[in-house]
């Protein structure tokens, strides 16, 4: 009978913890959010531009049908986004090789070089400093938490 107990307590206790890593989670991503929302609003961008960035940065080359069926928006809302950085230079249309009749769209090589060599580290400041204000010992445990929680989660067998 005690074993039982043990093992319900145990349980109870795995559950409570599932629930504080989500929570943390969840409020560290919109907490990142956050920050790229505050990173937009310094460049003038409005978070359906950002999104249109991000999907652009990560598939080159797509389509306005293609960008519009994955940010989930109408197609003539995407061509009025798309219109408007084209004007600003941040976004470049261009043939498609296959058939020119349509086009593709690629960020402008100023907007890949800003997401690459700038943008890391104006969204890295804030974890930065939280990082600086920990000890040694406490940076070490956090990266190491997050290493095993991070390999837990991503091996074969936590799926099934």
């Amino acid at each position: 009978m005690q074993a039982r107990w043990a093992r319900l307590n145990q349980v109870a206790s795995e559950k409570d913890d599932a629930v504080f890593i989500r929570q943390v989670i969840k409020s560290l991503s919109k907490f990142m959010d956050r920050t790229w929302e505050l990173e937009a609003q310094k460049s003038g961008l409005t978070r359906a531009q950002v999104n249109v960035f991000q999907e652009l940065y990560h598939s080159p080359g797509t389509s306005l049908k293609d960008l519009s069926a994955k940010l989930g928006m109408a197609h003539s809302t995407i061509s009025g986004i798309i219109d408007r950085l084209e004007k600003k230079g941040y976004v470049e249309r261009r043939a498609d090789p296959a058939d020119k009749r349509f086009s593709r769209l690629y960020l402008t090589e100023a907007v890949n070089q800003y997401v690459d060599d700038e943008l890391p580290s104006s969204l890295d400041a804030p974890l930065i400093a939280a990082l600086q204000q920990m000890s040694d010992e406490e940076r070490m445990r956090v990266r190491d938490g997050l290493r095993i929680l991070q390999r837990t989660l991503l091996s074969e067998g936590s799926s099934e």
